[in-house]
């Protein structure tokens, strides 16, 4: 027999053996009516599936091995140490197809399971080893992804287990004779080649009458038709993965039985169809039992269905839980697996509620004889469950917690929207303006006053409520209160029906009252709005009488308004008069400040060449005169009179330019000028003002722009353009910078643009930056007239357009386009 058919015998042998073990107990645990499974069995299982991989592992979520743990790695001493910190595809030394590696790796990166992934690697001392990996992701309770755990066995030891296989196969033959299990071999021609004990006593045919033979020749006599044809057929040659089915059968004795079967094809080194390996176990009494607890548990779930009820049974301390289809749904849980992870069913409930089912655990298990508790769902639908439970005692000193749960989301939104409703009715009722009060329609009694009622009456609730209306003397007529009476009683509600009525302390009041009659959880009540309209009812009086005096003061009112426009047109005539002589004053003040330079210097060397003069006429008395005291005297005196005679010209240019202006800006007759000299004639006598800020201003004027127009108007435009920008654009800021240019749009027009790059305007400023009296530095220095004069000179006397653009920290621009020839008879606006 071929190596590698021993090595798949001996595999689904003991995977034949250990289903038969798992089965022969789950069958032991029916017939005896319970299908709990002990805590010794799980340990055996846990300690089956520890031996069924050479070893486990973990990696992080960054892919990378952790920890490697398994009795194989320290008994065989496998070389693994070399792989932590790496992932698999990282590996030294690594043998893998790269195609497989990558499909391998969207595998992992995608967070999905794998099983039986084949790779080699070599190892740090030379050797090759290689392994089989499976692993499955894992989540934390968030569900964020945590890493992988899988299990591992080392092919390297197979390889070499092939060869000794080959000095086993006579073992082999008595292992496969011990199996509890039936296993039949057929090869490609269907023909029996191995029948073991268990097969021969399961169906009670000898091997000596079945080995050699085939479906295809007369069964009839040895093996019944129904069980040959399933048995002693040929496993598809195509299949690559084992066929497991149930069947049902009878044996020569005409005895009716359940089997399972697990059927594998085999191939040959070529790939081609070389036989089937069968095994079969005895499944009727397990059958039979699952059939029997399946119409039962499908009973029960329907009545479950049908009533809304889930149920769990749970072993405390284990970690799965029986879950019924219902509870299953109401947990919003995949259906079909009702054993569920304890811990994943707990998960669907919400942290609030973990905590309250929580306590009512502790207090079942301290004593208690039953829980209670409601939980809402984690679910975007929020399902409320209603959850009750007692602990019951099952087999040996085990307890069985038995759960039930019911949907009482509807009822528990009925309930919030109940309490809603009634906490929302409560806020309006109190808080509300209108004076509101409930009444008890057969006791006739106040059973809610809200404050506004209270402030209205000046009673208190406890003053209110279990008293009549009668009680407390809020009525001044009670004839008034019989007809209130009378049309509820008639129509069910009144409608801002007037009636008086009297506070405790104070005068009496008119009301306007309306009600309507409601019932609310059985009592007929009716709910009253009352507003105060005595102080409407004293102004609808004074109306009436302030009718008849109407026109007269209508008239008179017209006429004062008549008057004080005139006057404040008079007064805003004569606040753009100070304006503009407040702008003259601080160029007085400034040519004052400048004119101080050279009339001191003048002064002093006045002063000082009179007390040479002194010295020298001394010095010529005494005859003590020498040709170098005259030389110096003569040298000094020349020098000083030029001195003076230059201070003199300074201060002559200085008020010549002052006496140009200020006569210009007073008196703002018309002649001919030129624009640069005109200007520069402006900045001059603001330099002193210039000298003392931080800003700068440069000129950008072509000469020999002459205009026939009114410089007065256009230097107080230059003056309110410059002084404006030093209040406003820069704000105490240690540098800025500021331009005047002007050019010839045509031969007739000239355009001049004053813009600096300081803080700039927003859009409501800008808007109305031409309103009088409007400016963001009023009390700080702003008038809110000078782009107002500015306005009114530019499109008045000047006979020019005038044009602001600005934004938040994109500085301001000014645009004035002026005719080069004034228009005449043109006056200035006010």
């Amino acid at each position: 027999m071929q190596a590698w058919l021993l090595v798949a015998l001996l595999a689904l042998a003991l995977l034949a053996a250990t289903l038969a073990l798992l089965r022969a107990r789950k069958d032991a645990r029916a017939s005896a009516g319970s299908v709990a499974v002990t805590q010794h069995e799980l340990e055996r299982l846990q300690n089956l599936s520890a031996f069924t991989a050479d070893w486990q592992w973990e990696q992080d979520a960054e892919l990378r091995f952790t920890r490697f743990f398994g009795g194989t790695i320290s008994r065989h001493k496998v070389p693994v140490e070399h792989l932590l910190g790496y992932r698999r595809w990282e590996i030294p030394g690594l043998i893998c197809d790269a195609d497989e590696m990558a499909r391998h790796r969207r595998t992992l990166e995608a967070h999905e399971a794998y099983y039986d992934f084949e790779y080699g690697v070599q190892t740090p001392s030379g050797d090759f080893r290689w392994y089989v990996s499976s692993g499955k992701p894992e989540f934390d309770a968030q569900g964020r992804f945590t890493g992988y755990f899988g299990y591992a066995r080392d092919e390297t030891r197979r390889k070499l287990a092939e060869r000794a296989v080959r000095a086993s196969e006579r073992r082999l033959a008595d292992v496969i004779d011990a199996l509890p299990v039936a296993l039949v071999v057929l090869d490609a021609e269907g023909q029996v080649q191995l029948w073991n004990l268990a097969a021969q006593r399961l169906f009670g045919v000898r091997r000596e009458d079945i080995i050699g033979r085939s479906a295809s020749r007369d069964m009839r006599d040895t093996i019944a038709a129904a069980m040959g044809e399933h048995l002693l057929h040929a496993a598809e040659p195509t299949a690559q993965m084992p066929r497991s089915e149930e069947i049902r059968c009878e044996t020569v004795r005409g005895q009716a039985m359940w089997l399972h079967t697990l059927s594998v094809a085999l191939h040959d080194e070529t790939g081609a169809f070389s036989g089937t390996i069968r095994v079969v176990q005895d499944i009727t009494a397990r059958r039979n039992a699952d059939d029997k607890a399946r119409r039962e548990h499908t009973d029960l779930d329907e009545a479950q269905r049908i009533a809304a009820l889930g149920s769990l049974r749970w072993v405390p301390g284990t970690q799965l839980a029986h879950c019924s289809s219902q509870l299953l749904a109401l947990l919003d849980l995949p259906p079909g697996e009702v054993d569920q992870p304890i811990r994943r069913v707990l998960h669907q409930i919400s942290r609030a509620s973990r905590h309250e089912l929580f306590e009512q655990w502790q207090a079942l298990q301290n004593g208690g004889l039953s829980m209670e508790a409601r939980c809402e769902v984690r679910h975007r639908s929020g399902r409320h469950l209603l959850v009750r439970g007692h602990i019951e005692s099952g087999s040996g000193n085990d307890q069985l917690l038995r759960v039930t749960a019911t949907d009482v989301s509807e009822l528990e939104q009925a309930r919030a929207a109940a309490a809603g409703a009634r906490q929302l009715f409560e806020a309006l009722f109190e808080h509300s303006p209108v004076a509101l009060s409930l009444t008890d329609m057969q006791r006739t009694t106040l059973v809610k006053v809200n404050s506004a009622w209270r402030r209205l009456f000046g009673l208190s609730s406890d003053d209110v409520e279990g008293h009549t209306s009668l009680d407390l003397g809020i009525w001044c007529n009670l004839d008034e209160r019989q007809e209130v009476i009378r049309r509820i009683e008639t129509d069910g509600r009144v409608d801002r029906m007037q009636v008086h009525g009297q506070p405790r302390n104070g005068p009496p009041i008119i009301v306007e009252m309306s009600g309507t009659t409601l019932n609310s959880e059985g009592r007929h009540l009716l709910l009253t709005s009352v507003i105060d309209i005595t102080a409407q009812r004293m102004l609808q009086r004074r109306v009436e009488s302030m009718n008849e005096e109407l026109e007269a003061r209508v008239e008179r009112r017209s006429e004062q308004l008549r008057a004080k426009h005139a006057e404040l047109g008079l007064a805003m005539q004569q606040l753009v008069q100070a304006e503009k002589l407040a702008a003259l004053g601080g160029l007085v003040a400034g040519v004052a400040h400048e004119l101080n330079s050279p009339l001191g210097n003048t002064l002093t060397l006045a002063s000082s060449l009179r007390e040479r003069v002194r010295l020298f006429a001394q010095s010529l008395e005494e005859g003590s005169l020498r040709k170098s005291s005259l030389t110096q005297f003569t040298e000094d005196s020349a020098e000083m009179a030029a001195l003076i005679e230059r201070s003199a010209r300074r201060a002559s240019e200085l008020m010549a330019n002052f006496k140009q202006v200020a006569a210009d800006q007073t008196s703002e007759r018309r002649r001919r000028f030129d624009l640069k000299e005109t200007v520069e004639g402006v900045v001059a006598a603001l330099r002193p003002r210039l000298a003392h800020v931080a800003q700068t201003l440069t000129l950008e004027i072509p000469p020999e722009i002459e205009f026939d127009s009114y410089p007065g108007p256009l230097e107080q435009i230059v003056t309110n353009f410059i002084n404006n920008a030093l209040l406003h654009a820069f704000d105490d800021r240690n540098e800025g910078h500021m331009t005047l240019r002007a050019q010839l749009i045509d031969p007739d027009h000239v355009r001049i643009v004053f813009e600096d790059d300081g803080n700039g305007m927003s859009e409501d400023t800008a808007r109305r930056a031409f309103e009088p009296f409007f400016s963001t530095r009023v009390g700080a220095g702003g008038t809110g007239l000078g782009l107002y004069i500015v306005r009114n000179l530019v499109e008045g006397r000047l006979g020019g357009q005038l044009t602001l653009d600005s934004a938040p920290g994109q500085g301001t621009r000014l645009t004035v386009d002026l005719p080069r020839l004034a228009p005449a008879d043109q006056t200035t606006p006010a």
